[in-house]
């Protein structure tokens, strides 16, 4: 039996509010105005705590750490991009990868065949 789409009920349906006066409808932008404040205010401080400057280390050491640490990643981020053009846009690319070892990454190498006598 197929899938027939329910019928929504009035419980799913939201109707827009009716207003009977000029107060009610002034309140009402009131209320939007003040949540759109709060939000506004809201993501200000959101935005600022994204792109707040990390607080400096104080001592040398944790300075001396932070450095090394930075530095090291971006050492593995030049060999990580180094490896990823030579793999897929390198001169020389193989026709056909041998396989052999973990996913073709080790081994692959020509084996030697021994001569019969």
């Amino acid at each position: 039996m197929a899938d027939t789409p329910s019928t929504p009920t009035s419980r799913d349906v939201q109707l827009p509010p009716v207003y009977h006066s000029l107060e009610e409808i002034r309140l009402r932008k009131a209320q939007l105005r003040m949540e759109l404040q709060k939000d506004t205010t809201e993501m200000r401080t959101m935005t600022h705590t994204l792109f707040q400057k990390e607080e400096v280390a104080g001592t040398p050491s944790q300075r001396l750490v932070g450095l090394v640490t930075k530095g090291a990643g971006f050492v593995d981020g030049m060999l990580l991009v180094w490896k990823l053009y030579h793999r897929f846009h390198g001169t020389n690319v193989p026709a056909k990868r041998k396989s052999g070892g973990l996913f073709g990454l080790f081994g692959g190498g020509k084996k030697k065949k021994k001569k019969k006598r």
